[in-house]
């Protein structure tokens, strides 16, 4: 059985969590994507939602259909 550690590792250990690892990543992502939308919304003072809310709060609706900020 005379393999080091960094092999143990890299031919059993790594490949054997990697499912877990990707699965881990493709739950986060999105999560994290969803978090960031919402957080830049509901702090509006400035960013990209700021521009896109205002023209609703001062009711100009061709800013607000065109989307031109």
């Amino acid at each position: 059985m005379g393999a080091s550690r960094l092999a143990i590792f890299f031919r059993v250990l790594l490949p054997a969590t990697l499912p877990m690892i990707f699965t881990v990543i493709r739950i986060a992502l999105p999560v994290a994507l969803i978090i960031t939308i919402v957080t830049e919304i509901i702090g509006e003072s400035q960013g990209l939602a700021y521009f896109v809310m205002l023209p609703q709060r001062l009711m100009n609706m061709p800013e607000t259909s065109q989307c031109s900020c």
